[in-house]
C-alpha cells in the first residue's frame, strides 16, 4: 500500500489504513486487501471504479456483522454479482426491482433466480422500492446499491429510506451507497428511464434526522488528494477508458453543466449509538482544487469540446 502525505498541520487527510462502513469513496480504498478481495470476488481486478468499491463496501459490511444475517433483502439489487455472494452468508435472501417491469434499468431486464437457479434461498419479488410490499421488523439485513438517488427529489429519497427502515428487525443493519455532490445543495441530472440525483450534505444528513435510524459509525465525507481521485467526465469510462477513476467525477448532461461527485456509503440502525454526525475538512474545497483543475485538463484531452468545463 502506498504511503500518504500527512501534514500534522492538517490533520483532515482520511487515513488510508482505517476502513469504515460510512464514508466517501477514495482512490485509498483500492489498495486495501480487504476489499481487493471482495471485488476478485465478484469477477473483476479492481480498476478504481465505484461500482466495484460499492460491491466492495456491501461485502465488508456483512462481513463485519455483529451476528450472522439470517434474512436479507436487497432493494433495487437487479442482478448485481454481489447476490451470490450474499446469500451463501444467509438463510434467505430476498431481491427486488423492476424486473420486467416498465421502467427497469438494464441489470434489472433478467431475473437473479433465472441466472442463478442453484441458490435455493434465493427469493425475487418485481417491485418499485417506492412502494415497498414486505412484513415490517423481518429482516436481520437491508441493502441498496445505488439506487435510492433514482427515486426522485430529496424528501422522496428520505421517504424511500425511512420505509426501507420499517423492515429491519431489532438490531438489524442497513447498508446504502448513493451519489454525492460536494455542491452546497442537491443536483439533479435527468436521464432516461429516471434521473439521478446527487445528495449533498445536508440531504445526507436527513437520512439520520428525519428516518428514525441512526448511523453505526460517524459518516466520513472528507477525500483525500491521491491522484487517482483526480475527476472526469463520468462517461469516460463507458467510451472505452476502462482504467479511468469513477471515484470523483463529473455528471454533465449539457455542455459547462454538471457537478462534482462521488460515492458515498452508510449503514444504518434502528438503535441510537451517538454516531450520528458527519466528519467534514472545513478547507477540503481548496484542498481538493488542484485535483478539480487537472481533472478539466484531462477531460478536455478526452473528450470532445461539447463535453468540456
Amino acid at each position: 500500500m502506498p504511503t500518504p502525505e500527512f501534514n500534522a498541520a492538517s490533520p483532515w487527510v482520511p487515513s488510508p489504513y482505517e476502513w469504515s462502513s460510512c464514508k466517501l469513496c477514495d482512490a485509498y480504498d483500492f489498495f486495501r486487501p480487504e476489499l481487493v478481495e471482495h471485488i476478485r470476488a465478484v469477477g473483476e481486478e479492481p480498476r478504481f471504479h465505484s461500482k466495484q468499491w460499492e460491491y466492495a463496501q456491501l461485502l465488508e459490511t456483512v462481513k463485519r456483522l455483529p451476528k450472522r444475517a439470517g434474512t436479507m433483502v436487497g432493494l433495487g439489487c437487479g442482478c448485481e454479482p454481489s447476490i451470490p455472494l450474499l446469500a451463501a452468508q444467509a438463510d434467505k435472501v430476498v431481491t427486488t426491482d423492476l424486473y420486467g417491469m416498465h421502467g427497469a434499468w438494464k441489470n434489472a431486464h433478467r431475473r437473479p433466480d433465472t441466472l442463478w437457479p442453484e441458490l435455493r434461498n434465493l427469493e425475487v419479488h418485481p417491485m418499485d422500492m417506492r412502494h415497498i410490499d414486505l412484513p415490517k421488523g423481518a429482516f436481520d439485513f437491508v441493502w441498496s446499491i445505488c439506487a435510492v438517488e433514482h427515486v426522485g427529489d430529496a424528501d422522496a429519497v428520505v421517504d424511500v429510506v425511512r420505509r426501507a427502515g420499517e423492515l429491519l428487525a431489532p438490531g438489524g443493519r442497513m447498508f446504502l451507497s448513493t451519489e454525492y455532490t460536494f455542491d452546497d445543495k442537491p443536483f439533479y441530472a435527468p436521464a432516461r428511464p429516471s434521473g439521478t440525483l446527487f445528495l449533498d450534505r445536508s440531504t445526507l444528513r436527513r437520512l439520520f434526522t428525519e428516518t428514525g435510524l441512526h448511523l453505526v459509525e460517524p459518516l466520513d465525507l472528507r477525500l483525500s488528494t491521491h491522484p487517482l481521485n483526480v475527476p472526469v467526465w463520468d462517461q469516460a469510462a463507458n467510451k472505452g477508458f476502462v482504467m479511468i477513476s469513477c471515484t470523483v467525477y463529473r455528471s454533465q448532461p449539457l455542455p459547462f453543466w454538471g457537478t462534482y461527485g462521488g460515492c458515498v456509503s452508510l449503514v444504518l440502525s434502528r438503535e441510537d449509538t451517538g454516531n450520528d454526525r458527519l466528519l467534514e475538512d472545513p478547507d477540503q474545497r481548496q484542498r481538493l482544487e488542484p485535483l478539480w483543475k487537472l481533472g478539466r485538463e484531462v477531460s478536455r484531452r478526452l473528450t470532445l469540446p461539447t463535453r468540456w468545463w
